[in-house]
């Protein structure tokens, strides 16, 4: 949805939650455990069945990974998720998720990192978890007979983490043991990380993390550089690209104004091929029915042409009869809110409501911070542990500012079904109070229900990113499609204050109201 510079450590992230608020903890992390299954799933589904993977498992160590920075012609597939575990004595868990993380991508190699959050959530002994990682092991040697398979020690952790003095002597246990399980299995081989990243001292040198327990996105190059000294069979390289993620230039820029002119939007038209170039991309080419890779070929190069001259639009998520249907559901629902109801007006979609909850949405604010300690150190500063600095729309290329700016997020399925644009007018109530916003972020497309800080504020819901918002779904959100291009607030163009959206919200919900289309 982003692109995060610096991508904080999740692990840290949950521990302190953990010791705060256990409830969001759990619940924050069994959503992007959710949400992380599910980009599994849809991966899979494009994936070309002949193209063999190398399929990296485990936590938020595997998913920070930056895989395609360093194998950038080589089939990789992140299957990390931040805060997982072995999944022996629960539901989730790498143990569980194996049919999306592995067997269903054809892998040629997998390689396995886990346990580190077991260890520090129980107490029990690091010998426990043995048995999990083993039937993992088996499982995927029974599945996938001719995959290579590559078990990763722990690595150590260093001294800014607290619970360093506890924690390193089950790595060391647990690091035992993961040794005697490679040598145990047939053609399991060990890539002891443990060794590759300890110092002197046996701990994780400070120079290459900010927590103790994760690392540095260029601390990663060590790792990279081992396993391509291997002994492996490597998959066939990728077919080259013409355009990839890293690319600049007037190719780029071009390629951005196609994609923004077919309906998926690549964020600033800036002629970076960044995070948000290849979001766009891969939507583009799911839809079209070739591998979502992000990266332009020929193929997907011709099917850009192809639809640029057919006037293609995206296909929306459902029926166009369901949208001829005034005033009726229009049949998504959604995680956090009710039914999407349309409101027509000369057989055109004029507005679309919902009834929702509240989250906090902190994005492009410049008083948040993702990193706990700068918050504590700088009163000025704010911590969100999922704060992001971009935002979908922007303004002559900066971000719209939470904290400044009263928006609302939806999900892909709703703007591609409706039609509404970014920077769209909204009318949002909630206890007798109202607040007019702006269309402005893109959230998770199964979930509904969001809004930046300053809105929650005018709305008297508690603005705090991390344990305010509103559960309820007791928020009406109206929007008017079309309505923020024709009064001139578009992504990318001259920045519009709170101020400004409610004089200009006032004026077009009262006229919509005055022609009778509204109630």
């Amino acid at each position: 949805m982003h692109h995060v510079p610096r991508r904080r450590s999740l692990l840290a992230l949950s521990v302190f939650l953990l010791a705060t608020c256990p409830a969001l903890a759990q619940d924050r992390w069994a959503r992007h455990y959710q949400e992380r299954l599910e980009v599994f799933r849809s991966e899979n589904a494009v994936l070309p069945p002949e193209r063999q993977h190398m399929v990296f498992v485990g936590d938020s160590i595997t998913e920070l990974f930056p895989l395609e920075r360093f194998f950038p012609e080589l089939p990789v597939l992140n299957r990390g998720i931040g805060v997982d575990r072995v999944g022996l004595q629960r539901e989730t868990g790498v143990l569980h998720r194996l049919a999306e993380s592995v067997f269903d991508t054809n892998p040629a190699v997998v390689f396995l990192l886990i346990g580190v959050n077991d260890l520090t959530a129980s107490p029990k002994p690091a010998d426990t978890w043995l048995e999990g990682i083993e039937a993992i092991l088996r499982q995927i040697k029974k599945r996938c007979p001719k995959a290579q398979i590559v078990l990763q020690t722990l690595l150590p952790v260093g001294p800014q983490y607290e619970r360093q003095l506890e924690v390193q002597p089950k790595i060391l246990a647990l690091n035992k043991g993961l040794r005697r399980l490679a040598r145990k299995l047939r053609k399991v081989q060990l890539l002891d990380l443990h060794e590759l990243y300890r110092d002197d001292a046996g701990q994780l040198p400070e120079e290459l993390s900010n927590d103790g327990l994760h690392i540095h996105p260029d601390a990663y190059q060590r790792w990279a550089e081992a396993i391509l000294a291997l002994s492996l069979r490597l998959p066939d390289p990728l077919p080259t690209p013409r355009l990839k993620k890293g690319d600049r230039g007037d190719e780029v820029r071009e390629l951005q104004q196609a994609l923004e002119a077919l309906g998926f939007s690549p964020g600033t038209i800036d002629g970076v091929y960044g995070r948000g170039t290849e979001g766009a991309v891969r939507a583009f080419q799911s839809q079209h029915g070739l591998p979502a890779d992000g990266r332009v070929g020929d193929d997907t190069l011709e099917a850009l042409r192809q639809a640029l001259r057919e006037g293609e639009q995206p296909q929306p998520a459902v029926a166009p009869s369901q949208l001829r249907e005034g005033g009726e559901a229009l049949g998504l629902q959604l995680e956090g809110g009710g039914p999407i109801r349309v409101v027509q007006h000369e057989d055109e979609v004029f507005a679309i409501q919902y009834q929702a909850k509240m989250a906090i949405c902190s994005d492009g604010a410049s008083n948040i911070t993702r990193d706990k300690a700068e918050a504590e150190a700088d009163p000025r500063l704010r911590h969100d542990p999922w704060y992001l600095p971009k935002t979908a729309m922007n303004f002559e290329g900066e971000p719209v500012d939470a904290d400044a700016v009263p928006y609302v997020v939806l999900p892909p399925p709703v703007y591609q079904a409706t039609g509404a644009k970014k920077g769209d007018l909204c009318e949002v109530t909630y206890n007798g109070l109202q607040c007019y916003a702006i269309y402005a972020e893109v959230g998770p497309k199964t979930k509904i229900g969001e809004g930046s800080m300053y809105l929650a504020r005018q709305l008297g819901i508690n603005d705090d990113p991390r344990v305010g918002g509103l559960s309820a779904h007791e928020v009406t959100y109206t929007i008017l499609v079309g309505s923020g291009r024709a009064c001139g607030i578009v992504s990318g163009g001259p920045a519009v204050t709170a101020a400004e959206i409610q004089q200009l919200g006032a004026e077009a919900f009262a006229d919509a109201r005055r022609r009778g289309i509204l109630d």
